[in-house]
C-alpha cells in the first residue's frame, strides 16, 4: 500500500524540542510528514491520528490553555458559537459540564487567534 504524505505548517520555533516519543527534531515552517500504512488504518478506523512534532510542544501548551480558559468561561455560548460534540447540552447545567467542547470562530474572541 502506497503512504499518504500530509503537509504540516508550523510556527517558527525557538530551537530544537524532543517530541513525547524521545524523537529530537528541529521544528520548521513547513514540512511534509509521512504517514505509516499503520496510520492509515488507524485513521479509517478511528476517524484520527495524532502526528507528533508537528507542532512545537510550547506552542500546543499555550493553544491548550486557551482554549481551556475558554471553555471554563462558556467563550460564546450566547451567540451560540459553544457546543458540546458529544450532545450533552440538553443535560448541562453548564458549558462546564460538555463531555466534547467545540468553540466556532475562535478568532471573534481572540484578536491574535
Amino acid at each position: 500500500m502506497k503512504r499518504a504524505a500530509a503537509t504540516a505548517t508550523t510556527a517558527p520555533a525557538a530551537g530544537a524540542h524532543t517530541n513525547a516519543d524521545g524523537v529530537h527534531r528541529e521544528a520548521t515552517r513547513t514540512g511534509t510528514v509521512t504517514l505509516s500504512d499503520d496510520d492509515v488504518a488507524r485513521f479509517r478506523r478511528d476517524g484520527f491520528i495524532v502526528v507528533r512534532g508537528v507542532m512545537p510542544p510550547a506552542e500546543v501548551d499555550a493553544l491548550r490553555a486557551r482554549y481551556d480558559r475558554w471553555f471554563a468561561d462558556a467563550t460564546g455560548y450566547n451567540d451560540g458559537n459553544l457546543f458540546d460534540l458529544a450532545g450533552n447540552e440538553a443535560g448541562a447545567a453548564s458549558a462546564a459540564d460538555f463531555k466534547s467542547p467545540q468553540l466556532l470562530w475562535p478568532s471573534l474572541y481572540d484578536k491574535e487567534f
